[in-house]
């Protein structure tokens, strides 16, 4: 049987594996100088549409604070957000929305800054670039997990200013509020700050 690729003369063959190297690079889920964190390539933009995302906030000295606050984004563009007073594993409230998708692909174009470049378990820990952790207890102010399943998970820390303020740690505060910031109103998350306002 004669090859399918047998009427292709060199030169055009290379010109298709060069125009199939140029897609590639050019349909980056983030550009490389758009990311706030050390990393080197992330996954494709089809494989990470596929993850939940969730940000947390709520953390105290020890970790998990007795009040936690967390804002699912899930792949079918549903977001959960659930209040939960730690102490006692007791969801203080729970509010689910429904983003639209040009809306929701634009937060998680934001969130894929911070994303470490593979999913390896809860040890997979990230910090903006520039950013260590100074000392036993240095507990963020937010964070955002990455999750493909049970088995593939990983976080970024936002530490707070006191802990490192380098450039990407600024710019990763300003985008992570700015999501916040644009998801629908939660009574869910008023109430939560109210609680946190009088601690």
């Amino acid at each position: 049987m004669r090859s399918a690729f047998a009427s292709f003369t060199r030169p055009m063959l290379s010109a298709v594996a060069l125009g199939l190297l140029a897609t590639s690079c050019t349909n980056q889920a983030v550009k490389a100088e758009d990311r706030l964190v050390d990393g080197i390539e992330l996954p494709s933009e089809e494989m990470l549409l596929r993850e939940k995302i969730e940000i947390n906030q709520g953390f105290g000295g020890d970790g998990f604070g007795e009040h936690f606050l967390s804002y699912e984004l899930a792949s079918n563009n549903s977001l959960i957000v659930t209040y939960t007073f730690r102490p006692e594993d007791k969801v203080i409230g729970t509010e689910v929305f429904v983003l639209d998708p040009d809306f929701a692909m634009k937060a998680r174009k934001q969130l894929w800054r911070v994303r470490p470049d593979k999913l390896e378990g809860i040890e997979t820990n990230l910090r903006p670039s520039g950013c260590l952790r100074r000392w036993d207890h240095d507990s963020p102010e937010l964070a955002v997990g990455f999750a493909a399943s049970d088995a593939m998970y990983g976080v970024f820390d936002l530490p707070r200013p006191i802990s490192c303020d380098t450039p990407a740690a600024k710019a990763a505060r300003r985008m992570l509020h700015g999501v916040l910031a644009s998801f629908p109103r939660s009574k869910v998350a008023e109430t939560f700050i109210k609680q946190r306002a009088i601690e």
